[in-house]
């Protein structure tokens, strides 16, 4: 993999460690993993952080768990079971929608990797638990996710965490990421193109269960702490 750190907004996401530190299972490299950032992720500046040596491979699916995550799995717990799923854990994953409009009364500014203006909604997402918690968007209008560690409109392309455009298909954005108890991000939801309207449901899930809070910010600027 290449890495920028010119575009790393927090570079010790991307600490490497050796085999005393990580255990691969002896499995080959594997760039479709559900665990694999995405091009954009921990980016400054909305630009790549991260990229395949390897052309012609797409990396940050978060779909299903590739077959060397579950090989993997399987050689760690000494599973023998045929099959390329995983039983169920019994852990209920906990959902929560939010609905919102972008209307010609919404704030606007520069989405990263945008040119001209975007209505946008900023929301403050807060984390009980640690987990790794998914934000997707439905809606009938193309949409674009941003979320950041802390965010001014003004300057939309520092902080930026991740960003996505059509992740979930259907021109609605999927962002997955890790957090930890009591982090506070903001996710701005907004358009793929500018100056455009609609309703939409943002659905946050995470699979192990952990909880959360999110409001609804109507301040120009919006910082957090960590």
């Amino acid at each position: 993999m290449d890495l920028f750190y010119d575009h790393i907004g927090m570079s010790y996401n991307f600490e490497k460690y050796d085999n005393t530190a990580v255990d691969t299972q002896n499995t080959p490299y594997d760039y479709g993993s559900v665990m694999h950032y995405g091009p954009t992720a921990f980016s400054k500046n909305g630009l790549n952080t991260i990229e395949p040596l390897q052309s012609g491979v797409v990396i940050g699916q978060r779909q299903t768990l590739s077959e060397i995550d579950i090989q993997e799995v399987r050689l760690f717990y000494g599973c023998s079971a045929a099959g390329s799923t995983l039983p169920p854990t019994g852990v209920s994953p906990t959902i929560q929608t939010y609905s919102t409009q972008l209307t010609t009364f919404s704030r606007t500014f520069t989405r990263p990797r945008g040119s001209g203006r975007y209505y946008y909604v900023a929301l403050r997402f807060t984390v009980s638990t640690s987990g790794v918690y998914t934000f997707q968007s439905t809606s009938a209008i193309d949409t674009y996710g941003c979320l950041y560690s802390s965010f001014n409109p003004f300057t939309p392309n520092e902080n930026l965490m991740l960003s996505d455009d059509d992740g979930a298909g259907d021109q609605q954005f999927k962002l997955t990421v890790s957090l930890r108890s009591r982090q506070i991000v903001i996710l701005v939801v907004t358009t793929h193109t500018p100056r455009t309207i609609g309703a939409v449901k943002i659905t946050i899930s995470s699979a192990s269960g952990t909880s959360f809070d999110i409001k609804r910010i109507s301040d120009a600027t919006t910082t957090t702490k960590l």
